[in-house]
């Protein structure tokens, strides 16, 4: 199983269509490697969350915001 991480904004100036945790940060996007989400982790205000770390309500905001995007195998 991929452990993913969550690239997220920590003061973000609007949360307004974006997938928004309990704490306030806003997802940017996910990453599959700690390696990837670093490099683009490397801004003011940009922090990296273990997706395994996030609590149940957030699992499930996340899950919901990302349900259109899911590709559907054959």
């Amino acid at each position: 199983m991929t452990d993913w991480f969550c690239v997220v904004d920590r003061a973000p100036t609007t949360t307004e269509g974006q997938c928004t945790l309990t704490d306030g940060s806003v997802v940017l996007t996910l990453s599959a490697t700690r390696a990837d989400a670093v490099a683009v982790a490397d801004l003011a205000g940009i922090g990296i969350v273990r997706y395994a770390h996030l609590s149940d309500p957030d699992r499930a905001a996340l899950r919901r915001h990302l349900a259109p995007y899911r590709q559907v195998n054959g």
